[in-house]
C-alpha cells in the first residue's frame, strides 16, 4: 500500500538532482512504466482494504457469538431490498431481514433508500433508531442475524405526527372561539309604558300625591258654605 508513495519520492528525488529538469530518456522510461505501476498499486490497495474489512468483520462476529440473546440499541445504517443493516452502540453491524419485520409487508424504494409498509405506510430510513436482539452469529460467513426487540418511533413518523398536531391547532382554536360567542338578536325598541316613572321634588320629599283625599274633604265644606248663605 505504500509503494505509490515510494514512487512519488523517487520522482521528487530525480527532480531535485536535475534542478527541476528531467532527461528525455528518464522521462520516456517513466511514461512507459508508470501506467502499469499505477494499475498494480491500485489493485493491491483494494485487496489490502478488503482483507482488513474481512478481518474486522470476523472479530465482530466472534464477539457477537458470545452475545446471542442480548438486546442493544442501534441505528439503521443501510437499507436494501432484503432487509435493514443495523449498527449497534459499539459499531458492530448486523442484518435485520425483511422476514423479521412482521408488522407489515415492506417494499423497497430505491429512490429514497427506504422500506415502506404497504398497509400502514410506515417507513424505515437511514438514521432511524431501533432496538434489536442478536439472534445468530456465524463467523465462517461473517454474518450477524438480528431481530426486533423494541421499535422506537421513526423520524418520518415523528414528522407526520408533528404535521397533524400543527394542522389540528387552528381547528381547535376556531371551535373554542365559536363556543365562546354569544348570539345576540336585533335590538328591541322599548315601549313608552316600560319607562320608569318620572320623579319630582314633591314625590321625593312628600310622597306621591294623588289629590283624591283632599278633593273629597274639600267638597262638603263648599256645600256647607252654600247652605249658610
Amino acid at each position: 500500500r505504500r509503494y505509490p508513495d515510494l514512487v512519488v519520492h523517487r520522482v521528487l528525488k530525480e527532480l531535485i538532482k536535475g534542478k527541476g529538469k528531467v532527461g528525455p530518456k528518464k522521462k520516456a522510461a517513466w511514461t512507459a512504466k508508470f501506467p502499469e505501476v499505477a494499475a498494480h498499486a491500485s489493485e493491491r490497495e483494494r485487496a489490502a482494504e478488503k482483507a482488513e474489512r474481512d478481518l474486522t468483520k470476523y472479530f465482530q462476529v466472534k464477539w457477537a457469538e458470545g452475545q446471542v440473546g442480548k438486546s442493544f440499541e442501534g441505528v439503521v445504517s443501510g437499507v436494501t431490498n432484503f432487509g435493514l443493516f443495523v449498527a449497534i452502540e459499539n459499531g458492530v453491524e448486523g442484518l435485520l431481514p425483511l422476514s423479521a419485520l412482521e408488522d407489515d409487508y415492506y417494499e423497497f424504494v430505491a429512490e429514497g433508500l427506504e422500506l415502506v409498509g404497504r398497509s400502514t405506510g410506515k417507513r424505515w430510513r437511514l438514521g432511524d433508531a431501533i432496538k434489536v436482539r442478536i439472534e445468530r452469529a456465524t463467523p465462517a460467513l461473517r454474518q450477524i442475524d438480528l431481530a426486533i426487540e423494541e421499535v422506537e418511533m421513526s423520524t418520518s413518523e415523528k414528522k407526520t405526527q408533528r404535521k397533524k398536531a400543527e394542522a389540528e391547532r387552528p381547528q381547535a382554536r376556531k371551535k373554542s372561539a365559536k363556543s365562546a360567542r354569544v348570539l345576540v338578536g336585533p335590538p328591541q325598541e322599548k315601549q313608552r309604558n316600560d319607562r320608569p316613572p318620572r320623579l319630582t321634588a314633591q314625590k321625593v320629599y312628600f310622597g306621591e300625591w294623588t289629590g283624591e283625599g283632599e278633593a273629597a274633604e274639600a267638597a262638603p265644606e263648599k256645600k256647607r258654605r252654600r247652605r249658610k248663605k
